[in-house]
């Protein structure tokens, strides 16, 4: 928005920054460190970690500040480091817990006997619900989540409008999230970002 002053103030503010100065970083931070934060706190749900997150958003961004003086959109493009810093964090949160449900099998078998009693791990959980979802939402979901393409790709390889692929993927999630909410671990809902 070209005659929009913060538009411009924000623009010499991330130029003074690309600059170095120390000053337009902490002023920067300042503007947006409360909308980031609550941005990731909304995914983390944990206030320390989403502190420890929104600093290295902010520490991205010093590395980076050469990159400063082409971006347009400051938030738009700070929101992209945050969900990607998030995302990161839960994979290896959920790494993590699979490791340490793999020890505890290996060392205390009871445990595994336990968990064949009706509490499945998470990725099996998962594998459980994406096995639920009708063909096309199925094929839709893994085309996206594991393949990586993009609504347009997945569009023109099954032949159907964008349209279609973004209905059936929404329909998709809104399932994997319903069976998270009936009992399995947050990490499952957390995963299906992940595949």
């Amino acid at each position: 928005m070209p005659n929009d002053t913060s538009y411009y103030d924000e623009k010499e503010l991330l130029m003074k920054v690309a600059a170095s100065s120390e000053e337009a970083f902490r002023q920067l931070f300042d503007v947006h460190h409360n909308k980031l934060a609550a941005f990731i706190l909304r995914l983390t749900r944990s206030n320390s970690i989403t502190e420890e997150l929104v600093q290295d958003v902010f520490v991205k961004v010093w590395l980076h500040r050469k990159d400063l003086a082409t971006i347009n959109n400051f938030e738009a493009w700070a929101y992209v480091i945050a969900r990607n810093l998030v995302f990161n964090y839960l994979k290896k949160a959920a790494r993590e817990h699979q490791h340490h449900q793999d020890w505890q099998y290996s060392h205390h078998p009871e445990s595994q006997e336990n968990q064949q009693d009706g509490e499945p791990d998470i990725y099996t959980a998962l594998e459980r619900t994406i096995e639920k979802l009708p063909p096309q939402q199925k094929m839709i979901y893994l085309l996206k989540r594991r393949n990586g393409m993009k609504n347009e790709e997945i569009a023109r390889q099954l032949n159907i409008s964008t349209t279609t692929v973004k209905k059936h993927f929404s329909l998709a999630l809104r399932f994997i999230k319903e069976q998270a909410r009936q009992g399995f671990e947050i990490l499952v809902l957390l995963l299906f970002f992940f595949f």
